[in-house]
């Protein structure tokens, strides 16, 4: 029986360097889910000067809530009431991320953008609960801090598209991808490649501000459809997303040829 060997293409070019990135940059690459802060962003990025965010950015925020929700079972009902009140008719569990799965981080954004109404519900309901018993600063709830502003929801979804299809080739890669008479997605090595081709065809279109996704068309069916990420964030932030986006190329990149 034939065997098909998998052949690599020829070495890829990085995207061009944007100016604003600074020579010999030292930002570790966990995953494309550091804490991406809104403001203020430092003119040079380093490691150091972008820990501060990442603890308090819109990663960061979910993810202090998580301990909050944890820690707190008076805070975990008032979860599940919220998310009562926003429609649900069985409240979902708080998934935590943890520092070395970046699967995990994914799955925290999923959840967090699918109970979003709920989450805001709830603080609303603790901040009108605290206003109305003495609203003094010194007793309003700490877990109010990790509030995320409307552009911090949009950074979530960003990250979380852009995670998507690293979540579908991990699954593929692995043997736990789909099999039918079309296509098979069972982990073979011949899929290795032209798996991860696509997911630097991915990072290099989302750099752009651009990614291929499903949609729902008028017909009510799924197609593929280019879709913007950046409409609505201001220029710093989308800035800070294309230095991450661009660093996990070149870590990708170097999978590919290493």
């Amino acid at each position: 029986m034939a065997t098909t060997t998998p052949t690599r293409r020829k070495e890829r070019q990085p995207p061009p360097s944007p100016s604003w990135i600074v020579d010999r940059m030292h930002v570790p690459l966990d995953s494309l889910t550091a804490h991406v802060p809104i403001f203020p962003i430092p003119d040079n990025i380093t490691a150091e000067s972008l820990d501060p965010y990442r603890k308090e950015g819109p990663g960061g925020k979910l993810h202090n809530l998580g301990v909050y929700l944890n820690r707190s079972s008076q805070l975990k009902m008032a979860f599940e009431k919220a998310q009562l009140a926003t429609g649900r008719k069985e409240p979902l569990a708080w998934l935590q991320n943890v520092a070395t799965r970046w699967e995990s981080d994914e799955a925290m954004f999923s959840r967090a953008l699918l109970l979003e109404d709920a989450i805001k519900q709830m603080f609303h309901d603790l901040e009108g609960t605290w206003e109305q018993s003495c609203g003094n600063v010194a007793d309003r709830p700490p877990v109010l801090n990790e509030r995320l502003t409307s552009q911090e929801w949009k950074v979530v979804g960003i990250i979380q598209k852009i995670l998507q299809p690293f979540k579908i080739v991990s699954k593929q890669l692995q043997g736990r991808g789909i099999v039918s008479s079309a296509r098979s997605t069972c982990g073979g090595l011949t899929e290795y490649f032209p798996a991860i081709e696509n997911l630097l065809d991915h990072l290099e279109l989302a750099m752009g501000g651009e990614i291929v996704e499903d949609v729902v068309g008028d017909d009510r069916r799924k197609m593929l459809a280019m879709v913007r990420i950046f409409d609505g964030l201001d220029t710093a932030t989308i800035r800070l997303i294309k230095v991450y986006l661009r660093l996990a190329w070149s870590k990708l990149d170097s999978y590919y040829h290493g």
